[in-house]
């Protein structure tokens, strides 16, 4: 079944299902949410990432270069989604953000800022929910840092905020032809402690968008394509070890028997470790770490599957034959309650997610 999201039920939906409040979204542990970090290149990020915010020289979620570079955090986890891209292309549609400026780090993990609303706040990603979640929230953050460019450029350039607009990444005074990039914003500009207030109604138009709706090119793209990207794979530190893991093909099974020795034969130096559901094995290679992950088990001995159990202690539905109701208009109005019993299943590919962790003893 094919489902159309028109914008109309995607603020509806992230309506009910936003559970962060305004000002949890732009203000952070020690102000506002948004900082102009002055003097700083695209690499700048990696500063603005820390947990402990120090006034307004940090921001949980977008930063602007004196160069003009934009760099906004991206709070979902991208597994080849589009989270990484959807997510900030949002604050920039209301930041009027040039988006080849644009910059996307992902977000650390501080729920307080960055949780999903759709999860009460967590940080998961999952069930295809983060843009109707994050949607109406990120759109008025984007909106509001937005206003506080505009307020800035007011000032420096002595005229109203109501007679100034905004292009991409540019403040504009139509009536005397003067402009002011975010960037030149970013040299001055002066941060409130409360966030500027923004009605609903002075969001954009969809009819105004530059961005949302738009074909953009993803951000994740061409670290992938030119091997660029960084995975938890490629890390490597000084004795550093491999782990596998062998896990029992059926529920409830376990290995009949480990060789330790065969494994090491066969792979060299390696720890295996016997596991409620399978065997793990510590090696200094991969490649051997995978080779004695094989020869250290002997085929797995059946055991009782906890799925199949209660599913065999299931009552057998009745069979009755079917009930033809031929009134429809009657029908249509009443509530009915049915089951449907499916035999276990595999819902969906299951993900394996490489880590690389520090281990002091």
């Amino acid at each position: 079944m094919t489902q159309h999201v028109t914008l109309a039920n995607l603020n509806a939906r992230a309506a009910r299902r936003s559970l962060l409040s305004r000002r949890q979204v732009m203000v952070g542990a020690a102000g506002l949410s948004f900082a102009v970090v002055l003097g700083v290149n695209r690499r700048a990020a990696g500063a603005v990432l820390g947990t402990e915010q120090a006034g307004k020289g940090l921001s949980p979620w977008v930063s602007i270069a004196g160069d003009g570079t934009i760099t906004i955090m991206s709070p979902a986890t991208e597994m080849g989604q589009g989270s990484m891209t959807s997510l900030p292309l949002i604050i920039a549609e209301e930041l009027d953000a040039d988006w080849s400026k644009v910059r996307v780090v992902p977000a650390p993990v501080i729920e307080a800022i960055y949780g999903n609303p759709g999860f009460g706040g967590m940080m998961y990603t999952a069930g295809s929910n983060a843009v109707t979640s994050y949607y109406r929230p990120l759109r008025m953050f984007g909106a509001q840092v937005r206003r506080v460019l505009i307020d800035n450029a007011a000032k420096k350039l002595g005229v109203p905020a109501e007679e100034l607009t905004t292009e991409p990444s540019v403040v504009v005074h139509a009536k005397s032809g003067r402009k002011l990039s975010y960037g030149d914003i970013a040299a001055f500009a002066e941060v409130p402690d409360k966030a500027p207030e923004v009605k609903p109604e002075a969001l954009k138009k969809p009819s105004e968008f530059r961005l949302i709706g738009k074909d953009v090119p993803r951000v994740d793209v061409s670290g992938k394509v030119n091997g660029s990207a960084r995975y938890a794979i490629d890390v490597q530190v000084p004795n550093m070890l491999y782990g596998a893991v062998l896990r029992a093909p059926v529920e409830g099974s376990v290995p009949d028997k480990i060789d330790d020795a065969k494994a090491k034969i066969i792979a060299g130096p390696v720890r295996i470790v016997r596991l409620p559901y399978g065997v793990g094995v510590l090696a200094d290679t991969p490649w051997a770490a995978f080779e004695a992950r094989r020869a250290g088990a002997e085929p797995a001995r059946p055991g009782v599957s906890t799925a199949k159990r209660a599913w065999s202690g299931l009552s057998p539905m009745p069979r009755t034959p079917p009930v033809v109701q031929r009134n429809g208009a009657r029908w249509a109005m009443r509530a009915v309650r049915c089951r449907r019993l499916l035999p276990p299943s595999r819902p969906s590919t299951a993900a394996t997610t490489p880590i690389t962790r520090k281990w002091s003893r």
